[in-house]
């Protein structure tokens, strides 16, 4: 999410638009934003932040917005510099699961970012999952074919979710439009997370 972060009254305005979306972390990019740090903003939101040096120019800078519940459970925090930064959460309080070190892979095809100039090599794009899709993750491998001269490459991840079998066979049903601008009402949006859990199981 690009967000511009120059102490000129945003955060609020941000938290309000995190808060409508029912997100919990978000990652912000060109926050124009000087220094490094933490910032606690309205309602336990937390910032944490990596920018210039002061005294240069508003250019680049990116963060993370973590929610209340969340932010007392980060482990690290590295700014690393104004385009790069680092977050240590655990998974495991969410039921969560990185699948990238569920398979066995050649490292070609576990690490995520080279920067071969330096001979430096990392996995440090992850493909996470919930416990109740854990068991149908197939295999989660880097791509390297389709990089796009950023150091990054592609990670892909096969899933397979088994499709309910009808009780009858009959007339296909009748297709019916989502109203997806409905989704904007927090009601709405909990009810349809609601079913959509529950149609995977």
């Amino acid at each position: 999410m690009e967000c511009h972060l120059t102490g000129g009254g945003e955060e609020p305005e941000l938290v309000r638009e995190v808060e409508r979306y029912q997100l919990k972390i978000v990652g912000l990019a060109s926050t124009y934003s000087l220094g490094s740090g933490t910032q606690l903003l309205e309602r336990g939101w937390t910032l944490f932040f990596s920018g210039m040096p002061h005294g240069e120019r508003h250019r680049a800078g990116v963060g993370l917005l973590i929610a209340p519940q969340l932010s007392r459970h980060v482990l690290e925090f590295s700014p690393v510099k104004e385009r790069v930064v680092s977050l240590r959460l655990p998974c495991v309080m969410d039921s969560l699961s990185i699948t990238n070190t569920m398979f066995k892979h050649k490292g070609a095809h576990q690490y995520t970012w080279y920067q071969d100039t330096l001979g430096q090599r990392s996995m440090i794009d992850l493909v996470v999952v919930s416990s109740d899709l854990r068991p149908h993750v197939l295999d989660t491998q880097v791509k390297r074919g389709a990089g796009l001269s950023t150091g990054h490459h592609l990670v892909a991840s096969w899933i397979r979710l088994r499709r309910r079998i009808p009780d009858r066979l009959g007339r296909p049903k009748r297709i019916v439009r989502v109203c997806w601008e409905c989704l904007a009402d927090p009601s709405v949006r909990g009810v349809f997370n609601s079913q959509l859990r529950e149609s995977f199981k």
